[in-house]
């Protein structure tokens, strides 16, 4: 069967050797989601994030239980999502090295650490340079998860440190699935439907 990590539509390949990779506790420690703007990256992130986390559905996540159901609402200590204050700003490196300190402990919530940035180019080189050991050699149980829409924003550093999952386009059939699954989301919570921006921008 098919893997489809909880919210991802699309991408069965890269979902596929995701979860076979989580299966065989192979996981990369080092992850990067290339591909162009709005196709998914982070969503695919967090996918990942339940697949590891979730016990009801190991590898895959059923978006059900308590872990899936707080990684989707980001509220899972287990799961982080280091981003600029500001967009187009940068990630200081006083951020870059409180969390390469967290990283040295245990994880609060779950046995993973899943530490997603996105985007990976607002930490900058001093903030990858201040976790380089971190990322080198992470406690056992972290996994990083870079979120850019070209490889050359990235050190070379970087990159040979980690694997790269290219993610194309969806399918016209996702995006439909997608549109849909947003305007019930919506009208189930007595909200106005989204505009065509603002699904175009998601």
């Amino acid at each position: 069967m098919t893997a489809q990590f909880p919210g991802v539509r699309g991408h069965a390949q890269a979902q596929a050797r995701l979860s076979r990779a989580i299966a065989r506790d192979q996981l990369h420690h080092g992850l990067i989601f290339v591909g162009p703007a709005g196709v998914g990256k982070a969503t695919l992130a967090a996918g990942l994030a339940a697949a590891l986390h979730c016990k009801e559905a190991p590898a895959v996540g059923c978006g059900a239980c308590t872990a899936c159901r707080r990684i989707a609402a980001g509220t899972h200590a287990g799961v982080e999502w280091v981003a600029p204050d500001e967009p187009g700003g940068r990630v200081k490196i006083e951020q870059a090295r409180a969390l390469a300190n967290r990283l040295e402990m245990a994880p609060f919530e779950g046995d993973h650490h899943v530490v997603v940035f996105d985007p990976a180019e607002a930490i900058g080189e001093g903030g990858f340079n201040a976790m380089l050991k971190t990322l080198e050699e992470p406690r056992p149980g972290v996994h990083f998860v870079m979120i850019v829409t070209g490889l050359d924003v990235l050190l070379p550093t970087i990159l040979s440190r980690c694997l790269t999952v290219r993610l194309g386009r969806l399918e016209d059939a996702d995006v439909a699935a997608i549109v849909s699954d947003q305007v019930a989301g919506r009208l189930e919570q007595g909200e106005d439907p989204p505009t065509p921006a603002r699904i175009a921008l998601a």
